[in-house]
């Protein structure tokens, strides 16, 4: 079919066919992904503007020559962006709604044709056309709320209009993508076909609307006019949301909330009102130190994990595992292995463990099929890739051993010895232990370079970290070929160096251990948890330690204690040392810092220990202290220690160090990690800080590169 060109760019291009209907390409010359970055929205500009003055034009179709239509803004261009004067980026909102506008105001009928994804920026171009066509096996949606901000090119106005008030808010201030038969349903597109049909339909939809067959004049009034409910109506709209949103939003992130009040007040305005009155809030959330801090973690994992994906890209993958141990973690693991399709085999010498291993498997499958994220087939395909034995008779044909049996020196050194005279020459030997040296398990196996740390988190199907630890002897291959392993598993993997307590706990046990201090000077577990939770930790150190296990934390400490005698000697956990001697290990045991029951669904329910804090409350210091200071002696010595890691090399960056505890122990995302949070807070106001509580011992000490730091304001990251 001949086409006139009538604009080509380096992102999207512009012709018209000889059935007279435009067609506006997007794509990359440079061949990265489609997104709604500064030069597409020059090119987009220019080829709108050519667009609507074009006589005889019939329609125009939006669509995309790659794998994807738009995957939104660029990320990388919002700093800059967002540090102008509120003036210049209400003038760069104003100019991108003159855009929109134009497509939505084009003279001729104009249809989308989604596939692969249409994301924040890139769905509000689809949501100006007319009508929209998805790709069967395409999302939508808008991300932006994770990053403290929200679509503010129009499209809480249009979604809002066409969807209704209550589905626009819960699309937008959820934040999450949404697949084609609930965009379909929610009525956010028109239509949904396979690939192959996508562009008949949209031109038929054009013809519709030339024939009288299709109004597309009654869908832009729909989108330009108030919104069809009256005042009560909306109220009531208003009033349900912002309930469902307060309890679900990430705490010091005021998105989604934004999102709530600025779709109220947009409501009864016009198209030209409510931009106006959505480009101000979006202004003002711009300015938050948080929208600073969200995307720049956000993008730090992106280019960790890019790195990561390069690195390991030539190693070879494993065809078949082993898992060692059929106890929680060796279960997770194993599942977790499987429901990535590679076939484990799961051995101990204990059957009832063995099946109990099985019915674990099992039982988190169904849970994900009854979520529809799992088929049946799937299932059947998961289940058929796990198998059990109680000997090594198969481990000649396995590639990689996790062994994962309880934390014992000389039990794990004996499994893995017997594990490598099993396998065949070349199999990876890997360990989940979480504090023992992994140069001291490897001395007793005969092939060291071939033997790593492989450290999942409990849960191991929720927790995404994998720490992957190099010994003094490991091999670049092995560390690459169990990078690779991990990305498989849907992991986050970080490289760290052999030393007590790797990287992770390391860095916890001091945040624990002056838990403990308050505690034992009289500050109230719930008050120390509350203040916690306010920074936004998804659950108090009190909450934490009963959930990890006070005999697994008891047992950490005296590996710690022995490497670091000088800040986390024996003496220092002796709060913890107690409650294990009663047997109150947390939630195994039904008691620790709180009470733990389940209810009548089975979810385990906390209550405060009223006998513990009987014990150990001091009413009066209690209500004295106030919420900042139990934050700052909860935070100073955990970035302490951050930062000794990074002194001691345990890690490579300070980008590293963040994403892993991030990921590792659920380090509040508004905080963006532990050196995040100092270099936010400021250096220099962190070391005054510190000196504050320097009477409170080594945990308090300022290490020489802080004072460094601080004195010539440098930064910990690389850029």
């Amino acid at each position: 079919m001949n086409k006139e060109i009538l604009f080509e760019g380096e992102t999207l291009g512009l012709s018209m066919n000889s059935n007279e209907i435009l067609e506006l390409v997007f794509f990359r010359k440079d061949k990265s992904v489609n997104r709604v970055d500064s030069l597409t929205r020059s090119e987009l500009c220019k080829a709108i503007k050519l667009a609507v003055v074009k006589e005889n034009a019939q329609g125009m179709v939006l669509s995309s020559n790659t794998e994807l239509f738009l995957a939104g803004a660029d990320l990388t261009e919002f700093d800059s962006l967002f540090r102008q004067q509120t003036a210049d980026i209400l003038t760069n909102l104003a100019q991108m709604h003159d855009i929109f506008n134009a497509i939505e105001d084009a003279p001729f009928p104009t249809v989308s044709i989604i596939n692969g994804v249409a994301l924040g920026g890139g769905f509000e171009v689809a949501l100006s056309t007319d009508f929209r066509v998805l790709e069967t096996n395409a999302s939508v949606g808008f991300p932006e709320v994770n990053f403290g901000i929200f679509p503010a090119w129009g499209g809480t106005i249009r979604l809002s209009r066409i969807c209704g008030v209550e589905t626009a808010i819960e699309w937008i201030a959820g934040g999450r993508n949404q697949n084609s038969k609930k965009a379909l349903t929610d009525g956010a597109v028109d239509t949904v076909s396979d690939k192959n049909n996508l562009h008949e339909i949209a031109i038929k939809i054009i013809n519709n609307c030339n024939d009288g067959l299709l109004d597309h004049e009654a869908v832009r009034q729909e989108k330009n006019c108030p919104i069809k409910l009256n005042k009560t109506e909306i109220n009531v709209a208003i009033h349900a949301c912002k309930q469902h949103v307060s309890a679900r939003s990430m705490i010091g992130n005021t998105a989604s909330s934004t999102v709530v009040n600025v779709i109220d007040s947009h409501a009864q305005l016009s198209r030209q009102e409510a931009q106006k009155v959505e480009s101000l809030a979006a202004v003002k959330l711009a300015k938050k130190p948080i929208v600073k801090t969200l995307i720049s973690s956000f993008l730090q994992s992106n280019r960790l994990e890019g790195r990561y994906k390069k690195k390991s890209k030539s190693s070879e993958v494993f065809s078949k595992c082993a898992v060692l141990g059929a106890g929680i973690m060796g279960a997770g693991i194993a599942y977790q292995t499987a429901l990535k399709g590679t076939p484990t085999l799961i051995k101990d010498i204990n059957k009832d463990a063995l099946n109990g291993a099985i019915v674990f498997a099992n039982s988190a499958a169904n849970k994900r099929l009854k979520r529809k994220r799992l088929s049946a087939e799937d299932l059947g395909s998961l289940m058929n890739n796990i198998s059990t034995s109680t000997t090594y008779e198969q481990f000649s044909g396995v590639d990689l051993v996790i062994e994962a049996v309880s934390e014992n020196e000389r039990l794990k050194s004996s499994v893995l010895q017997e594990s490598e005279k099993n396998s065949k020459q070349g199999t990876v030997i890997t360990t989940n232990t979480s504090t023992i040296s992994i140069s001291q398990l490897a001395r007793g196996l005969s092939r060291p370079a071939s033997f790593c740390g492989m450290h999942f988190f409990n849960p191991v199907d929720r927790m995404l970290l994998v720490e992957v630890i190099r010994g003094e002897q490991t091999s670049d291959d092995t560390i690459q070929r169990v990078v690779k392993h991990a990305l498989k598993l849907g992991k986050k993997p970080v490289v760290v160096n052999d030393c007590a307590g790797f990287l992770v706990n390391r860095i916890l046990y001091p945040y624990i251990l002056s838990f403990c201090q308050l505690v034992e000077e009289g500050i109230s577990v719930k008050k120390i948890d509350d203040a916690m939770r306010s920074i936004g930790w998804p659950v108090g150190p009190g909450l934490l330690i009963d959930i990890i296990g006070i005999d697994v934390l008891v047992h950490s400490a005296a590996v710690l204690a022995e490497a670091y005698p000088d800040r986390m000697p024996v003496s220092s956990s002796e709060l913890l040392s107690e409650l294990h001697g009663k047997g109150n290990l947390g939630q195994k045991s039904g008691a620790g810092f709180y009470l733990h029951s389940k209810d009548e669904r089975g979810r385990i329910k906390q209550k405060e220990n009223v006998e513990l804090s009987k014990q150990q409350t001091n009413e009066h210091k209690s209500s004295k202290m106030s919420e900042q200071e139990i934050v700052d002696r909860m935070m100073i010595p955990l970035c302490i220690e951050a930062v000794r890691c990074l002194e001691d090399e345990v890690i490579e960056t300070a980008e590293e160090l963040d994403y892993a505890l991030t990921f590792g122990i659920g380090f509040p995302p508004s905080q963006g990690g532990a050196i995040r949070y100092m270099e936010n807070y400021g250096l220099q106001a962190f070391c005054k800080k510190v000196s504050e509580f320097s009477e409170l011992g080594v945990l308090f000490f300022l290490t020489d590169s802080i004072l460094e730091n601080a004195e010539k304001k440098h930064s910990y990251f690389l850029s």
